[in-house]
C-alpha cells in the first residue's frame, strides 16, 4: 500500500454514479473522487477500481493517477451528505483507507464526458478505445467503458478512461457480461480497421508484466482483496496472456462493429428513400 496516504479534509458534494462517489480535497490539498468502504455496489468495488486502473496503466492506457486516501470517522460525522443514500434512509459508510482517483475538471481546461460524433476525428488517442475493449471483455468488465475527454493545444481531444468499479465481474464479482457489455457506449468513437488491425493489439498485450501487478496487488489495503475478486483478476490475467483467447476477444470486437456499421448504412439507405413514401396523393418529388 502507499505509505501515508492523505487523509480527505473538506467535503464539496456527492458526484453521480451507483457507487456515490464523493468530491474532495485531501491533506495533500489535491482533489479526488473518492469511493468509500462497504459500497453499496458491491464488496470488490474498492479493488476493482485500483487494479483495473493498474491494469490500463500497465498497457500504457490513460487513466488518472490514483491512491488510497484516508477518511476518518471525524469526517463522516461532520459531513452527512456523504453518506450512502438508499430508499430506508441515509447510512455512514466504514471509516477507513478507500480508493480515490485524481479529479480532473479543475476548470484549467476543457472536459467533456460526451461528444457529438463530429468531435471524434479530433480525438488523439482514438485507437486506445480498441485495446480498452479487448482489456475489458478479458477483464470481464461488466459495464460500458466511460472515459473523459479533456482539449488540448491546437483544438485536439484526449481520451482518459475512468471508472473500473465493474471490470472483474463486477463489483459484486458475479457476473458473466457478454463482450458487448464493455463497448463505450457511442460505438461511432471506434476508428475504422479490420480484424488484422485488432489483431496487431495482441502484441501489445505480450507486453503485459503479470508479475509486476501481482505486487500491487499484494499492497492494496487487506480489507479490498475479496477470494471472488483475485480469483477474477487471475482469470483476467489468463485471459491476457492466451493467443487465442484474446485472438476470440478480437472476433466478438469484429464481428458487433460490422454488423453495426451495415445495420447504420441500412438505416441510412432507408432514411433516402423514407420522404418518397410518405408525399400525399398529388405531391411530386425529384427523384
Amino acid at each position: 500500500m502507499h505509505s501515508d496516504p492523505p487523509v480527505a479534509t473538506y467535503f464539496f458534494r456527492k458526484l453521480r454514479g451507483g457507487s456515490q462517489p464523493l468530491l474532495v480535497q485531501a491533506s495533500d490539498k489535491s482533489f479526488y473522487v473518492v469511493k468509500t468502504l462497504e459500497n453499496p455496489q458491491g464488496c470488490n468495488l474498492l479493488f476493482n477500481e485500483s487494479v483495473g486502473s493498474e491494469l490500463y496503466q500497465a498497457l500504457a492506457l490513460p487513466v488518472p493517477r490514483w491512491t488510497p486516501i484516508r477518511v476518518t470517522a471525524d469526517f463522516l460525522d461532520k459531513n452527512p451528505g456523504s453518506w450512502f443514500q438508499s430508499d430506508n434512509g441515509a447510512t455512514r459508510p466504514h471509516p477507513g483507507v478507500c480508493f480515490a482517483s485524481q479529479f480532473l475538471d479543475l476548470g484549467t481546461r476543457a472536459v467533456l464526458d460526451v461528444l457529438p460524433e463530429s468531435f471524434h476525428p479530433r480525438i488523439e488517442n482514438r485507437w486506445d478505445f480498441w485495446l480498452a475493449w479487448i482489456v475489458d471483455i478479458c477483464a470481464d468488465h461488466a459495464d460500458n467503458r466511460q472515459a473523459l475527454f479533456t482539449g488540448t493545444n491546437g483544438g485536439k481531444l484526449a481520451t482518459t478512461f475512468i471508472d473500473f468499479g465493474h471490470m472483474f465481474g463486477g463489483a459484486a464479482g458475479l457476473d458473466s457480461p457478454l463482450p458487448s457489455s464493455s463497448r463505450y457506449l457511442d460505438w461511432r468513437i471506434y476508428p475504422w480497421t479490420n480484424v488484422d488491425g485488432l489483431g496487431a493489439l495482441i502484441d501489445v498485450v505480450k507486453n503485459l508484466d503479470a508479475d509486476r501487478l501481482w505486487l500491487k496487488v499484494a499492497n492494496l489495503p487487506d480489507d479490498w482483496k475479496t477470494i471472488s475478486a483475485l480469483r477474477a483478476f487471475n482469470r483476467a490475467l489468463h485471459r491476457l496472456s492466451s493467443d487465442h483467447l484474446m485472438r476470440d476477444a478480437v472476433e466478438c470486437i469484429s464481428g458487433d462493429l460490422n454488423s453495426r456499421r451495415v445495420q447504420r448504412e441500412n438505416r441510412k439507405d432507408d432514411a433516402l428513400r423514407f420522404p418518397h413514401s410518405i408525399l400525399p396523393p398529388g405531391i411530386r418529388a425529384i427523384a
